[in-house]
């Protein structure tokens, strides 16, 4: 800790602060100036700069490491298994090697984009993103802590380093979709209703892995209707339930075909001797359990999608039929956004209109054209 320190008035409006640091051959005298009227308002000023001092000795001496792990530890609890398993990679393969030995207080903006820039020469700006996710609120901690006094992540450029490229949204054309409804109908009904659920619902694949025979409503406006309760996880830990991505349950409505394709596999289930209670899975692994108490994961059913693709020559991914459902939605203009939205199970309108704007100003140029047509 520092001495208590000094002052002493060297004028009108002026005084001078001392304070002595360090011990033995390492100690040293240090003194700074400060304008101010009363002694008691210089007092004050010695005191902030005492805590300066203590505060610059601490993240001198604590490295970025430490400091990294540090984080990664208070914030586990916050995550879900899936993003710890993420987080890690980041923290193994980039930061701790880029950053390890580093100390806190002499880590700089130039240091932080120089290496950001050699990692976007070979990653993704996703990528990139995705580590300043873990560093910046790590040294935001840091200033929390009184270690340094600015984030130096908050003056980062990303956007000059590595700037995300807009890309066209992969939406699969009609004609695709239907030929991979029709192969996953003959592979077995399992995978016809997996695929069938992924256009209609448009519902991510962990959401429809967790899907239990108590979550279906065989009546509703249309026919039926499915609740989305949950989700399924891979992360290295094992398979896991969580909540959806938002944490946010949601009912989607099914028509009458997807109703009968529900019953044909849940009857197919008990055929092969699983239960169909309303707790049981809609998909459960017979392979690994004989009476389907464990359902197939997420992974599983990309797996056997890639395999799908090689049969009929469409080369979208599983998760693209989402991208098909919520173009369909916006496109029809039938529903509003924010009906969208809550169909898809998207955090914010607003996240929706970054990710389908272009399906959007599309629809909105086709109407001002009828609009301009019924003026004439």
């Amino acid at each position: 800790m520092a001495a208590q320190g000094s002052v002493r008035a060297k004028g009108r409006g002026r005084w001078e602060m001392r304070i002595a640091v360090g011990k033995g051959a390492e100690r040293r005298n240090l003194s700074r100036t400060v304008h101010v009227e009363t002694e008691w308002q210089a007092r004050a000023a010695l005191t902030r700069w005492r805590r300066e001092l203590g505060r610059e000795r601490e993240g001198t001496r604590v490295t970025m490491g430490e400091l990294l792990e540090a984080h990664y530890e208070r914030t586990l609890k916050r995550r879900t298994a899936r993003s710890n398993d993420n987080v890690r990679r980041y923290l193994d393969r980039y930061l701790l090697p880029a950053f390890g030995d580093r100390r806190v207080s002499q880590l700089g903006v130039e240091e932080i984009e120089r290496y950001y820039a050699e990692v976007a020469l070979e990653r993704s700006p996703a990528l990139l993103r995705q580590l300043h996710a873990v560093m910046r609120p790590a040294l935001a901690l840091a200033c929390r802590w009184e270690w340094i006094d600015r984030n130096p992540a908050d003056d980062v450029e990303l956007d000059e380093i590595a700037p995300l490229q807009a890309k066209a949204l992969p939406v699969p054309s009609d004609a695709d979709v239907e030929r991979l409804l029709t192969a996953a109908a003959a592979w077995n009904p399992g995978m016809g209703l997996f695929i069938r659920l992924a256009a209609i619902t448009g519902c991510r694949r962990g959401e429809l892995s967790a899907l239990r025979w108590e979550d279906i409503s065989w009546l509703g406006p249309r026919g039926g209707s499915i609740h989305i309760r949950r989700s399924l996880t891979e992360p290295k830990s094992g398979m896991a339930e969580k909540t959806t991505k938002t944490g946010r349950q949601r009912v989607v409505d099914v028509d009458v075909a997807t109703l009968a394709a529900l019953e044909r596999v849940r009857a197919w289930n008990v055929e092969r001797g699983a239960g169909d209670g309303p707790a049981r899975w809609v998909f459960p692994d017979l392979d690994r359990d004989a009476v389907g108490a464990l359902p197939y994961g997420p992974g599983r059913w990309s797996q056997w999608f890639k395999k799908l693709r090689a049969k009929t020559g469409v080369t979208c991914r599983l998760h693209d039929l989402r991208h098909w459902n919520a173009s369909g939605l916006l496109e029809s203009g039938e529903i509003s956004i924010k009906e969208v939205q809550e169909h898809t199970g998207h955090s914010r309108a607003a996240t929706l209109l970054e990710v389908y704007g272009h399906v959007i100003e599309r629809k909105t140029r086709s109407s001002d054209i009828i609009v301009r047509r019924l003026n004439e």
